[in-house]
């Protein structure tokens, strides 16, 4: 059976009010095509469930998507706070549920196997009862202890981004799974995206890597770079060259006017973000190399370098810096492809 679909066709099988899991993590294999799809939709009061959200969070609830949100963190890493998260959270206009990252796969998990709520040791002792009611304690009929109740979670959708799929629904993940399986057990109906849609036979030989099944998937969507600006490894990284834009593009001196700590904030995330962002791209390259040693003196000459250029900066400007690092990325990326 051929389930490929178009994102607007996606989309118009979600309803106002649907309960929707989207999977990956942070700035790891977000399903921001179809989320934008969504965040371009007239839908409302949706519900979101996420693990570790990030930029897609942030999007549904700045276009007025969003009524409540089940989580267990919600940000942007080292590049900042999520401003529209934080907003709602601030005046109220959303409602949220705190969960810890365990709990939210234990409410998953309950929900794959049908039954009202799991027990579970993680929670008790911390705030995690005080801050959200949702949880209960139960009193362990065999032995008598005091136990977490995490109830049910179960999503009308699940959004998953995949590195590649096949026509009938399979996905290969090739990489941290992170909760997306969970998601697609736990959904009445999950979506994929995916970088590449190959023939099922071509797809059957990634093995082990084919994480989600056919039987759980309604619909998938072929769409490159279906995860940016998140990364979709080993394909492509949360995006450096989105990072030095945006710090680019906003005047430094425009910082001066917020109060001191908003202004300690975006002063941080934008100086830290193409760091972190490097950061990610040497954890790739070093991955790839069979010489650690010739790897990491590499990396000591390109500190030092890098150093030098740094502080050339002070008298040459902070964008000189930004074009350097720029070019500098860009050959890496060049001499990865033809090497």
């Amino acid at each position: 059976m051929n389930k490929v679909v178009t994102c607007e066709e996606v989309v118009a099988q979600i309803e106002d009010g649907a309960t929707v899991a989207i999977g990956g993590s942070s700035l790891s294999r977000k399903p921001m095509a179809l989320v934008r799809a969504l965040a371009r939709s007239n839908r409302k009061n949706l519900r979101l469930i996420v693990n570790v959200g990030g930029p897609e969070v942030d999007l549904l609830i700045g276009t007025g998507r969003v009524a409540e949100v089940i989580y267990a963190f919600v940000g942007f890493e080292v590049m900042g706070l999520a401003p529209h998260f934080r907003r709602a959270r601030q005046d109220g206009s959303v409602r949220f549920q705190e969960w810890t990252e365990y709990t939210v796969m234990a409410g998953l998990d309950a929900a794959i196997k049908r039954v009202p709520f799991l027990p579970t040791h993680a929670g008790l002792g911390t705030d995690v009862m005080r801050v959200n009611p949702a949880f209960r304690t139960i009193q362990d009929p065999f032995e008598g202890t005091t136990l977490l109740a995490v109830p049910a979670l179960r999503p009308d959708v699940a959004l998953i981004h995949v590195n590649l799929a096949d026509p009938q629904g399979n996905g290969v993940i090739l990489g941290d799974g992170h909760m997306d399986a969970l998601c697609a057990k736990a959904a009445r109906r999950t979506f994929l995206s995916a970088e590449q849609i190959l023939l099922p036979e071509r797809l059957q030989t990634y093995g082990h890597d084919v994480r989600i099944l056919r039987p759980l998937v309604t619909g998938v969507v072929e769409a490159p770079w279906g995860a940016h600006f998140t990364g979709c490894a080993p394909d492509y990284r949360a995006d450096l060259i989105a990072s030095l834009a945006l710090t680019w593009l906003v005047p430094q001196e425009s910082l001066l006017a917020l109060p001191a700590v908003p202004r300690f904030l975006a002063a941080s995330a934008l100086a830290f973000a193409p760091v972190f962002l490097a950061n990610l791209v040497f954890a790739q390259r070093f991955a790839d190399v069979q010489n650690s040693g010739t790897a990491f003196a590499v990396n000591l000459l390109g500190a030092m370098v890098g150093g030098a250029v740094e502080y050339l900066s002070l008298i040459t400007g902070y964008h000189v810096l930004l074009v350097v690092i720029g070019v500098l990325y860009g050959l890496a990326f060049v001499t990865r492809l033809t090497g």
